[in-house]
């Protein structure tokens, strides 16, 4: 699936708690911080799977945010650990050819606020693409 298909399904879970989103969702989704986002693709029909990227042309964030959609804390997008070499080594990538460049070039983020207690509670504030590859593009659902 392509970001652009993406988008509407993605918008359409705004505001809508999880419980209603997610119905039977595991209960442990403060332990796992990809859990909010892997349920999130199986909601709008991806399967889970080893990728780079979550689209066929981008990549989905989700992050704790306040109900105006600051985010209240940073985003992980992948460990240098792992490509530092392909970075900086002998014979490196471009930047652009790089993973990293890959993970960022097209990201679909969506602020959750996550203030009660209770999961069911917790919402998506909004849904942001930021896509770098077109000039630097952002393009905000309402």
């Amino acid at each position: 699936m392509k970001v652009k298909e993406a988008l509407p399904l993605l918008e359409n879970v705004c505001s809508k708690r999880f419980g209603e989103l997610f119905m039977g969702h595991p209960e442990d989704l403060r332990t796992n911080k990809g859990n909010v986002g892997q349920l999130l693709l199986l909601y709008i029909g991806l399967k889970l799977d080893c990728n780079l990227c979550d689209f066929e042309d981008g990549e989905l964030k989700t992050n704790k945010a306040l109900p105006n959609g600051q985010p209240l804390e940073t985003i992980f997008i992948t460990q240098i650990s792992r490509i530092i070499d392909t970075l900086i080594g002998e014979n490196p990538l471009s930047f652009e050819e790089s993973n990293l460049y890959k993970k960022i070039r097209n990201i679909v983020y969506l602020p959750v606020v996550k203030q009660s207690e209770n999961v069911a509670d917790w919402y998506f504030v909004r849904v942001l693409n930021i896509n770098t590859s077109d000039s630097f593009l952002i393009v905000e659902s309402q």
